[in-house]
C-alpha cells in the first residue's frame, strides 16, 4: 500500500481500537508517516524504540506493597507511557527488539495492559518494524503476538515522495531528479555494492549536501557516501546539467523565447523550479513557458500545482489548459 493510501486509513483504523502493524524496507518514512497522522488528528505521540529496551522497562520495576500478611509485589508503571490525553504509542523497531521486550509487549497490544497499568481511553499502539530481508538485527515476530495486530504492508511510491518533498523543503533539482528517475527513489539492490544505497531518507540526506558549497569532488564522494556509487554518478551528472539552465528570472522575462531544455532530465527540472516559483502573479508566463514543452512536462507541472498550490488552478491559463488537455487528466 502507498504512503498516502495508509496516510488515508490510519485514522479510521485508529477508531476501531486494533493494534496497527506497518511494515516496510528503511528509509520509506513508516516512523514520520505515525507522526505526521498523530500531527493531523492533533494527538500526542510516544515513540518507544523497543530494540534499546529491556523487559521491565516496559512492564514497570517490582516493589512491595502492603504490610505483613497483606504484603504483595506491584510494578511501578514505567514514566514513558501514558497517564492521560489522546494519542499513539508507536512501537518502533518491534521486529529487532530481544523476545523477552517482545513478549513484554503481548499484554500492551491486545488488551491495553502491562501489570497494574492500563493504557488510557484514546490511545492507540501502532507497531512499526523492517522484514528479516532488509538485512537488519531481526528476531522473528511470535505467532501470538503476529496475530494480535492488523498487518499493512508500506511500499515506495514516486508520486507521494514528490507531494511529501514539496512539502518539506526538499529542493526542485533533487525532486526533478526523481521525477525524471523514479526507480532510483528506493533501490534496495544497491545495498550488495555498499553501505550507503537510495531510499526517501538518504535521499533528503542528498538534497542537504547539494545545498552545501562543496567542491565538486567534496559533492561526489559524499553524495556516493550518502545513496551510492551508481545513483550519486547519476545524480550528480543530472544536477550540473541542471545548473546550466537558464534561470528562473530570464524564462519569466521572456518565457515566449527563452531557451528551451535538450534533454528530458533538464526539462523535468526546470519544470519543477518554475513550479516552484509560479504565484498568482506569474502564472500566466510560467504556463506560456511550460505550454512549449511537450505534453508530459506540462502534465506533470499541472498535477503538482493541483496538489501543493491549488488556488493556481483558478488562472486563466491553468484553466484553459485543463479544458484542451481532458484526454491528458482522464487518462
Amino acid at each position: 500500500m502507498k504512503p498516502s493510501r495508509v496516510a488515508a486509513v490510519l485514522p479510521k483504523l485508529i477508531e476501531t481500537g486494533r493494534s496497527i502493524f506497518l511494515w516496510g524496507d528503511p528509509g520509506i518514512g513508516k516512523s514520520d508517516l505515525v507522526r505526521a497522522t498523530a500531527s493531523q488528528l492533533g494527538i500526542e505521540l510516544v515513540d518507544l524504540r523497543l530494540n534499546i529496551y529491556d523487559p521491565t522497562d516496559l512492564k514497570g520495576y517490582p516493589t512491595i506493597a502492603g504490610t505483613g500478611k497483606s504484603q504483595a509485589m506491584r510494578f511501578i508503571p514505567p514514566a514513558i507511557l501514558p497517564t492521560k490525553g489522546k494519542g499513539i504509542v508507536l512501537l518502533d523497531e518491534l521486529p529487532s527488539a530481544p523476545p523477552a521486550v517482545q513478549a513484554a509487549a503481548y499484554q500492551l497490544v491486545l488488551d491495553r495492559k502491562l501489570n497494574e497499568y492500563t493504557l488510557p481511553e484514546g490511545w492507540a499502539v501502532i507497531a512499526a518494524g523492517n522484514h528479516a530481508r532488509d538485512g537488519g538485527v531481526h528476531y522473528a515476530l511470535p505467532a501470538a503476538l503476529a496475530n494480535r495486530f492488523i498487518h499493512i504492508e508500506m511500499e515506495c511510491d514516486a508520486q507521494d515522495w514528490d507531494f511529501w518533498a514539496a512539502s518539506n523543503g526538499i529542493s526542485p533539482l533533487t525532486r526533478a531528479y526523481i521525477r525524471f528517475n523514479a526507480g532510483a527513489l528506493h533501490d534496495p539492490g544497491q545495498r550488495k555494492s555498499g553501505m550507503a544505497f537510495p531510499t526517501p531518507r538518504s535521499w533528503s540526506y542528498a538534497d542537504a549536501i547539494i545545498r552545501q558549497n562543496y567542491s565538486a569532488r567534496e559533492e561526489a564522494e559524499l553524495l556516493k557516501g550518502t545513496v551510492g556509487e551508481g545513483a550519486a554518478i547519476d545524480y550528480a551528472s543530472f544536477i550540473a546539467a541542471a545548473r546550466e539552465l537558464p534561470t528562473i528570472d530570464d524564462i519569466l522575462k521572456a518565457p515566449a523565447t527563452a531557451p528551451l531544455p535538450r534533454t528530458p532530465g533538464a526539462r523535468y527540472a526546470v519544470t519543477t523550479l518554475l513550479e516552484r516559483q509560479a504565484d498568482t502573479k506569474n502564472i500566466e508566463a510560467c504556463m506560456t513557458y511550460i505550454t512549449r514543452l511537450d505534453v508530459e512536462y506540462q502534465a506533470a507541472f499541472a498535477v503538482s500545482i493541483s496538489r501543493i498550490k491549488r488556488e493556481l488552478m483558478a488562472s486563466k491559463s491553468m484553466v484553459a489548459w485543463c479544458m484542451a488537455n481532458q484526454a491528458v487528466i482522464f487518462a
